[in-house]
């Protein structure tokens, strides 16, 4: 692959990944989940947050 492609695909991976934790923001948000389970949600959003430069909407 040329880094042309190798970057053109980096970039539908991130958009995947903040896909993904918009989700979960969504699924946090809306159900209860244990303590453990949260702040790895959270964590995976963060590092989501970083990576892709976006940042994800706060649900009221």
């Amino acid at each position: 692959m040329t880094i042309e492609q190798l970057q053109k695909e980096n970039e539908k991976l991130k958009e995947v990944l903040f896909a993904g934790a918009f989700l979960m923001a969504k699924a946090v948000h809306k159900y209860y989940f244990g303590v453990g389970m949260e702040e790895q949600a959270t964590d995976f959003m963060k590092d989501a947050e970083e990576l892709t430069g976006n940042k994800l909407p706060k649900f009221a």
